[in-house]
């Protein structure tokens, strides 16, 4: 149990620390043109990006996650929810403003973007080394 709550909270950090030196990278932009910062383009923009970003660090979180995992006697259903779980949630935290102000479809397609990559990430690691017989981390 212990196990499984630490890949959790690691797949969460590491999706969520990601995603505040994401946000603290855009600030420079936005003080630097306020004005095109409110148009629709920089609006989709920037969610196109936060998609792709929680993608990829959904992926990174759920490997590092499955890694944790990878001793503990656990079904792979049991293991996918666990590692997926914690960057699935970061990308949740991450857009709770953005849904409160009426942007759900973006909020949706941030989220999307995180449940993809995160799955995606626990399968090439979970089943990838049982294909090649070789143990999860990395040996």
């Amino acid at each position: 149990m212990r196990i499984g709550l630490t890949a959790l909270g690691l797949g969460f950090l590491l999706s969520l620390g990601g995603s505040a030196v994401a946000a603290l990278l855009l600030v420079p932009l936005v003080a630097a043109d306020p004005a095109s910062a409110r148009s629709a383009a920089f609006g989709w923009g920037t969610t196109a990006a936060a998609a792709l970003l929680h993608a990829v660090l959904g992926w990174l979180g759920a490997r590092v996650a499955a890694r944790r995992l990878a001793g503990v006697d656990l079904s792979a259903g049991a293991a996918a929810c666990l590692a997926c779980a914690g960057p699935v949630l970061a990308a949740l935290v991450t857009q709770v403003g953005v849904a409160s102000q009426g942007g759900l479809g973006a909020s949706l397609l941030v989220e999307s973007g995180a449940v993809v990559g995160a799955v995606a990430g626990f399968c090439t690691l979970w089943f990838g080394r049982r294909r090649t017989g070789l143990s999860a981390s990395g040996g």
